[in-house]
């Protein structure tokens, strides 16, 4: 059978469409998808008892706390802050800025310099040369691109990483306590000592950006990094040690699991409403959740700051997997084959 060269540019034209179809589907479709990225933060001041009149308790807030999105990377910080709101304050401000200026090939190491360089900058940064606070620091990083997920942490301020339906955390960051042994042994190489289990008598914390006072006795502000991904019914949440000093890691993940899988999540009235400080995110039913969080903590005798950050991962609709795989490399291909199609589709007149 002799082709005409009309029924050759059929032939290439079908195996264009189908090899065009066939990719773009795998990629679509692949687990590497776009996430939606929900969330929400909640935080309350302490309630700590006033030592000048002690039938009196004091309120402040020294918690800060960060969210930013930049080069299809997700920010998400939570600060918290002692012996003054300086440190925490100067470090939501700069350390995702110092991150998305860092040099570096990998997530984890822009993380590093990040926090190195936002501790030194406080440190030297003469508007702060009498400020002896200090703030600890969990900050997680999401790539939209790869779904890879980076949690850095520096104190005590904790994330945990869980799935919507295993109530167990996967991923948590370790609380960087000054009785830990190679805590303790660092501190006393550099010339400190702990007593009652802080950081020369003093700081309950052996990491922390700021609290020049005791940076030469061992008090760093390097960070630990854990790496992992995250897919669809991810929950990740970052919270200060208020909320972890009365809740362990599984009632936190048996807590806000429950809270998303009921059908419809009522806003929590409670008598300390008035009271919370920080109310915001991008999903009614994560903020809510963040807030009731907030509240179980208080209700369980927290006095101390309490801020709460949750992000949840759902599955993005097609259109938006289809403007991201645009926007990436390998859309690229994609790309050039829709273009060939319709030049064919010009060329041989089949338009």
């Amino acid at each position: 059978m002799i082709l005409t060269k009309k029924t050759m540019a059929y032939y290439r034209l079908l195996l264009l469409i189908i090899f065009s179809g066939c990719y773009s589907l795998t990629l679509m479709g692949a687990e590497s998808c776009a996430l939606d990225i929900m969330y929400g933060v909640s935080a309350r001041e302490g309630r700590r008892i006033d030592f000048r009149n002690l039938t009196k308790e004091q309120n402040f807030m020294e918690d800060r706390h960060t969210v930013k999105n930049q080069e299809g990377l997700h920010f998400f910080g939570v600060y918290d802050g002692h012996g003054g709101s300086g440190a925490a304050e100067y470090t939501a401000t700069h350390l995702a800025e110092n991150f998305f200026k860092a040099q570096g090939e990998t997530i984890g190491e822009r993380l590093d310099h990040a926090f190195l360089k936002t501790d030194k900058n406080f440190l030297e940064d003469p508007k702060f040369t009498g400020d002896g606070s200090g703030t600890t620091a969990v900050v997680a990083v999401i790539d939209s691109y790869t779904n890879k997920i980076v949690i850095a942490n520096c104190g005590d301020s904790r994330g945990i990483l869980t799935y919507k339906y295993n109530e167990k955390a996967v991923g948590t960051t370790q609380d960087h306590k000054p009785n830990l042994p190679e805590e303790r042994e660092r501190i006393a190489k550099a010339g400190g000592f702990v007593y009652d289990g802080r950081v020369n008598g003093n700081l309950a914390v052996s990491r922390a950006i700021g609290d020049r006072g005791l940076k030469k006795s061992g008090v760093i502000s390097t960070p630990d990094t854990y790496e992992g991904l995250v897919c669809k019914d991810n929950i990740l949440v970052l919270a200060c040690d208020g909320l972890w000093d009365v809740m362990t890691n599984e009632e936190v993940v048996a807590f806000v699991h429950e809270q998303f899988n009921k059908e419809e999540i009522q806003k929590r009235v409670v008598e300390y409403r008035e009271e919370v400080k920080f109310l915001e995110g991008n999903n009614r039913r994560a903020k809510l959740i963040a807030e009731s969080l907030v509240g179980k903590a208080y209700e369980k005798g927290s006095r101390d700051n309490i801020s709460v950050l949750i992000v949840k991962f759902k599955p993005s609709s097609w259109t938006t997997r289809l403007f991201k795989l645009i926007g990436d490399k390998k859309g690229i291909i994609l790309s050039l084959g829709v273009v060939a199609i319709f030049y064919s589709l010009y060329h041989y007149r089949f338009l």
